[in-house]
């Protein structure tokens, strides 16, 4: 009985461990470094992403108290996926980008006014 349950035990270790080393693995070739650079014309306050699916945004990229001034630019890891992306200016104005794959940005990613007045 005791060889069976040290059996059953070292199985789930094992199928434990290799979950978690697969999904170390995936979510790191899925993580893309992107540089956001901003060539509007106005700061921005704010950054967020949101899956497509959900309704909520996530945390401010840009961190507490950072702007992102005309002609700065910020690099990030997010993951390689579709995304809606909110960029909120110093006076508030709102500017959201919707259906960003995040796989196909390639490195850089340039903000402009276009669409964003």
């Amino acid at each position: 009985m005791r060889r069976i349950s040290n059996i059953l035990i070292f199985g789930v270790l094992t199928i434990f461990a290799i979950t978690f080393l697969t999904s170390m693995k995936s979510s790191s070739l899925r993580a893309s470094k992107i540089k956001i650079v901003n060539k509007s014309s106005w700061a921005i306050d704010h950054i967020y992403f949101s899956p497509i699916d959900k309704e909520t945004w996530g945390d401010d990229i840009l961190g507490k108290d950072e702007v992102l001034e005309p002609n700065e630019a910020v690099v990030v890891l997010v993951d390689c996926d579709v995304w809606d992306v909110k960029f909120v200016a110093e006076d508030g104005a709102e500017c959201i980008s919707e259906d960003i794959d995040i796989c196909e940005v390639e490195g850089t990613w340039a903000i402009d006014d276009i669409g964003c007045d």
